[in-house]
């Protein structure tokens, strides 16, 4: 990792619900630990800066928060753009953070989005089987679910091909009933994406799609 402002790769990191702003660097542990292991997966001299998008994430305004998230995003994604030409950008988000993410990317135009790397989201609420994304459930075998917020926009096309939805089975976020999540969070959802092990998997998927910087 690296604190130049212009680094080769700029990671923009979005934390999920009610996680703390100060930890794991503000993006939470998911989105770090992957981040770390990214780094390890790239060729050796590219530089890559994670900065996380600063936005409430409180555990009682959903919608507002997930609004107010989706334009700091764009508009940090752009102001970056414009400072850094010669760089690339990775979007990451999880749990809400990944409803941030898939918002803000899916009404992007070919021009926004031809510095974009890779879209990676971990656990989306806004995830559909229909999606012309790339998924990776982990080895836990095909998803029949869907993401548990039932209504949300489509991913772009001029991006579609960069993005990569990843969820684990039993994550009832990201993989509920067709009729509805009816309890409470499962404790994949909450604990899977930061384990090392996992981390790995979501760097290496994520750097195929980078390719070279």
């Amino acid at each position: 990792m690296t604190a130049d402002r212009c680094a080769d790769l700029i990671v923009l990191g979005v934390r999920g619900q009610a996680q703390s702003a100060r930890a794991a660097a503000g993006v939470g542990a998911e989105v770090q630990n992957s981040m770390l292991a990214l780094v390890e997966q790239l060729r050796g001299g590219v530089r890559v800066r994670l900065e996380a998008i600063r936005y409430p994430a409180s555990a009682a305004a959903f919608d507002h928060d997930v609004e107010t998230g989706r334009r700091r995003l764009l508009a940090r994604l752009a102001a970056l753009g414009s400072a850094c030409p010669h760089s690339r950008f990775a979007l990451m988000g999880y749990s809400e953070g990944a409803d941030v993410v898939h918002r803000a990317v899916a009404g992007l135009s070919a021009t926004q989005a031809s510095n974009i790397a890779v879209v990676a989201v971990l656990g989306d609420p806004l995830r559909l089987p229909a999606d012309h994304v790339a998924t990776e459930s982990y080895g836990t075998g095909h998803l029949k679910g869907r993401g548990s917020i039932h209504e949300g926009p489509r991913w772009s096309k001029v991006v579609s091909e960069r993005v990569i939805t990843f969820c684990h089975a039993d994550d009832n976020v990201c993989n509920a009933p067709p009729s509805g999540r009816r309890s409470d969070i499962s404790t994949t959802h909450r604990t899977f994406y930061e384990k090392r092990s996992s981390a790995r998997v979501t760097a290496e998927r994520m750097a195929r799609v980078i390719g070279t910087l």
